[in-house]
């Protein structure tokens, strides 16, 4: 990844280049605290198998991870989930205050669609598909971040808890796999790979509740306001053993998708990516 490190960072230079508070606070979660980098590696992966250079995919890996990044800004924030830890360093507003982290999560969203627009690599057929595809997959993880509010301090069935984490995790994960596909030309796709998306968010949510019970916050690099503010996870709905079962079986179900739907030219990248999903420790 640090090809891709090396072009975002000078992507961002080149679109913001005025300096000031937002901006800074900008490179922070985006450039200087950028974590595991888990979406725009799916893009990238994705492109990968359909047997496609990687680096076609970069503006496009680029536009969902500010993206994400805008989303953990403004869930940190004091009146969302009011956390002080993410990525093991402050989070962005108690660094900048909330009204810059604010800014630099509206910054980012917008970023997101100029960096597909002034793309150099991409079509316009391709420009079009994917700033539609992001907007709605966006979009569909506000809505999941309207779901978790409504879920705090009160006790939801297991039907709201799978649609929270299919919106709120799995949209930008299926976000990130469509994106592969539209750069790669292969839109009939598509479809398959938001259901791989919504499996793989499913999944890496019940993964994180598992974690938040079995790994302390400095392992973690973030804090568990989860707890703090009572909402249900899987782990509370359904105990730890069966979460773990729950939580392999979306993934196992996400690789069959893989093997069995798409039209890749070598499925290995995907595979690797998901395995390394399964096999992460926090």
């Amino acid at each position: 990844m640090h090809d891709f490190e090396a072009f975002i960072a000078k992507r961002f230079s080149a679109l913001l280049p005025y300096p000031g508070k937002t901006s800074d606070a900008m490179a922070y979660s985006l450039l200087n605290h950028g974590g595991k980098r888990v979406r725009p590696k799916l893009v990238i992966d994705t492109v990968a198998s359909y047997g496609i250079d990687p680096s076609i995919s970069y503006d496009l890996a680029m536009a969902v991870e500010c993206i994400h990044t805008y989303s953990l800004i403004h869930d940190d924030l004091p009146c969302m989930d009011d956390d002080t830890l993410r990525r093991g360093v402050p989070t962005n507003h108690v660094i900048y205050g909330p009204d810059n982290a604010t800014l630099a999560g509206d910054g980012l969203n917008t970023l997101a669609f100029e960096v597909i627009a002034t793309s150099t690599v991409l079509n316009d057929h391709q420009k079009v598909a994917a700033t539609s595809t992001l907007a709605r997959m966006a979009n569909g993880m506000v809505y999941g971040q309207c779901i978790d509010l409504a879920s705090e301090h009160t006790q939801i069935d297991a039907q709201t808890l799978l649609k929270l984490h299919q919106y709120k995790t799995g949209c930008l994960l299926s976000a990130a796999l469509m994106l592969g596909g539209i750069a790669s030309s292969h839109d009939e796709d598509l479809s398959a790979l938001e259901n791989i998306g919504y499996d793989l968010g499913i999944a890496f949510q019940f993964q994180d509740d598992i974690f938040d019970v079995t790994k302390d916050e400095v392992t973690l690099g973030k804090n568990n306001s989860d707890v703090r503010n009572e909402k249900s996870t899987s782990v509370s709905l359904f105990g730890l053993t069966k979460a773990k079962t729950m939580m392999q079986d979306y993934y196992d179900h996400a690789l069959d998708l893989v093997e069995t739907t798409l039209h890749l030219a070598d499925p290995k990248p995907l595979q690797d990516f998901i395995h390394a999903l399964i096999k992460r420790d926090h």
